[in-house]
């Protein structure tokens, strides 16, 4: 069974009080009725089976009371009052219309509902503070959700709270491997920063070495070469700790800097030189 049906399922269980029976019913009559030649109900077997449910519970089977009691008698789009009843409203029209995707894989929830009520579903969503996405599939009006967090809400919302739980699992999941996979990517990044770093000093150290002798270097400069040669991956703050005394990272630096300036009067000399 799909997680979407797994959803379906559990809130079909959900019997609220009469007036939020009567606001799911309008959801169910909303996005599933036909009202030409006669009224019927088409839609797929969860649909149906709460149909009948709530058609048996209060109205006996009557057509007429239940269509009047919905505010839809002569066809007309009946209102939704009251919180409960809003979730009522958005329950059955997830059992007639709603999918969601497996969390597993990509969050998505979506509603393909009736254009006739795509206004009111829209605001019983906004009461919530829930803000769907639009978009015509064709010719359907589908309202969907990307965002976990709304998509959370709603499962709240209409009672799937089991689902919620399963939901919130595979959530903390990704959270957690995403969370692994940006630390594992900003050491990969970090790294990359001190390769790419010690390669310029070791190209500055080997450019003296090589134009005037490292003994153009003071003593402190001389140190931090040497460290660097040695430790080519070592991080500034770590070679900062191998001088005596040690050094701040910034003071690390600071050398290096003068390393790769009085580097680069070398280089200038040479081309002059050769000019």
């Amino acid at each position: 069974m799909s997680f979407s049906s797994k959803v379906k399922q559990e809130i079909f269980e959900n019997i609220g009080p009469r007036h939020c029976r009567i606001a799911e019913l309008l959801a169910i009559i909303d996005n599933c009725g036909k009202f030409e030649p006669s009224f019927s109900i088409e839609g797929s077997g969860f649909v149906l089976a709460k149909f009948k449910q709530l058609i048996e519970m209060d109205f006996d089977r009557d057509i007429g009371k239940m269509l009047s009691a919905c505010g839809r008698a002569g066809n007309q789009i009946g209102p939704i009052k009251g919180e409960c009843c809003k979730r009522s409203y958005i329950r059955g029209t997830y059992l007639a219309t709603g999918t969601m995707a497996d969390p597993k894989g990509a969050y998505h929830m979506e509603f393909a509902v009736n254009s006739d009520c795509i206004a009111k579903l829209f605001e019983v969503f906004t009461f919530f503070g829930l803000m769907p996405k639009h978009h015509v599939r064709k010719s359907q009006q589908i309202l969907y959700f990307k965002e976990a967090d709304q998509i959370a809400t709603i499962l709240s919302i209409i009672g799937a709270h089991i689902a919620l739980m399963e939901f919130e699992n595979y959530r903390v999941g990704k959270d957690v491997n995403n969370a692994i996979n940006r630390a594992a990517n900003a050491v990969a990044a970090n790294e990359d920063k001190v390769i790419a770093a010690s390669a310029k000093h070791i190209k500055d150290i080997m450019d003296i070495h090589n134009l005037a002798g490292l003994s153009a270097l003071d003593e402190g400069l001389a140190q931090v070469a040497q460290i660097r040669l040695d430790n080519p991956l070592l991080s500034l703050e770590d070679i900062g700790k191998k001088l005596s005394p040690p050094i701040s990272k910034s003071g690390v630096n600071h050398r290096f800097k003068k390393i790769a300036q009085i580097a680069e009067r070398h280089r200038k000399s040479q081309t002059e030189t050769h000019s």
